[in-house]
């Protein structure tokens, strides 16, 4: 962005609407503009505003009084955090605005662990969806009540802590099973109560991991179970182990067998 002189500045928050809203976006933005921008008539230029990296501290007082629309793009601005604002934010009657703060990756420990009691599910649910959150809150989301939450912390994570796979390994829902079959790196233990899972949950597992971290007795058992590849247990000393999982998972991506596997039928 052009480095504009605050005298510039000031003549453009007197311009047309997409003036204004390019200005707002600009980097280099002084505090007087932004001041003057934070009253601008229209709710897209303070919206813009608010998505700002480098906010005075004058001007987000502005914001943070602003309507719920302006106060959402404030809460997910991941360059603003301090405790003060965010706490702020935290303590809105708008599920909305506490749902995008919830979401900042930049959330403050404390404002974390508010959070994490909201009476709203939802906004347990968009925690648990952060993926900066310290071990702490991560442990009190995966006991959460509520089954979106718990479903949240494991869907679009590929490591969980360990603690986190032990637990939720055993949850009652069939489809947070299945999410948690799909991370990676998960220990032999972990892995060899999900094969011996339901059959939605095996084959989650058997085709969502990479080879290198299957089990590879896991991956045979959930072959012969699914029976595509035959006699595999019996076939394990003909191409040693490994290859055999890869085989495993191979044929339930329905991928054609590795070239140099072609004697297996």
């Amino acid at each position: 962005d052009a480095l504009l002189p605050d005298s510039v500045q000031l003549e453009l928050v007197k311009d047309c609407l997409e003036v204004r809203l390019a200005l707002a976006g600009n980097e280099s933005l002084g505090a007087p503009a932004q001041l003057l921008l934070a009253q601008d008539q229209r709710t897209e230029v303070r919206k813009a505003l608010a998505e700002h990296p480098a906010l005075a501290s004058a001007t987000v007082q502005y914001l943070l009084k602003d309507v719920e629309a302006v106060q959402v793009e404030l809460a997910r601005n991941h360059h603003l955090g301090t405790v003060l604002m965010q706490m702020s934010l935290s303590q809105s009657a708008s599920e909305d605005i506490r749902k995008a703060l919830a979401g900042n990756r930049q959330l403050n420990v404390e404002v974390q662990a508010r959070l994490v009691k909201d009476a709203s599910a939802s906004v347990r649910t968009a925690l648990a969806a952060n993926d900066n959150l310290t071990e702490e809150i991560v442990e009190a989301l995966m006991r959460d009540e509520h089954d979106d939450v718990r479903e949240q912390l494991v869907r679009w994570r590929q490591k969980l802590l360990p603690s986190v796979q032990h637990h939720l390994v055993t949850d009652s829902l069939v489809r947070i099973r299945r999410s948690l079959a799909y991370c990676s790196d998960l220990p032999d233990e972990v892995q060899h109560l999900l094969v011996n899972d339901l059959t939605e949950v095996q084959l989650a597992h058997a085709v969502g991991v990479d080879e290198g971290d299957l089990d590879v007795e896991a991956a045979v058992a959930v072959a012969e179970r699914f029976d595509v590849i035959g006699s595999a247990r019996g076939r394990l000393g003909e191409c040693g182990q490994q290859p055999w999982a890869g085989v495993a998972i191979r044929r339930l991506r329905g991928e054609p067998p590795v070239p140099h596997l072609g004697h297996e039928r």
